[in-house]
């Protein structure tokens, strides 16, 4: 299926979207000594991408919860954390199960 801006657009999130999708329409770029064609996925994942870690890194200097992102899908959607170890699941795992002192440690057991 064709990438459809216009569908996208028109779909529930407005005018806000309107400006992401126009931001990433096909372009040319160049890698190692090769020009590729760009998609708008490509485009999108690598935006998604950085501005995630930008909003971990806000976080770790303490930038108010407000304005961590003028991303209106990035502020209304929980995703997780650029590093998984940083997600609270992972943090309750490594904590309390994997690094606990009563599991035996002993090159058989682990």
């Amino acid at each position: 299926m064709a990438f459809d801006g216009k569908r996208i657009r028109d779909s529930a999130f407005g005018a806000q979207r309107s400006s992401f999708i126009d931001r990433f329409a096909p372009r040319t770029i160049e890698i190692a000594g090769r020009r590729l064609e760009t998609t708008p996925v490509f485009d999108a994942y690598w935006y998604f991408a950085a501005e995630r870690q930008n909003i971990f890194f806000r976080r770790i200097v303490g930038t108010n919860s407000t304005s961590l992102t003028q991303d209106p899908i990035l502020t209304a959607f929980k995703f997780t954390n650029a590093y998984r170890a940083s997600d609270r699941v992972s943090q309750y795992l490594i904590r309390n199960v994997i690094y606990r002192e009563d599991l035996p440690s002993d090159s058989e057991n682990v």
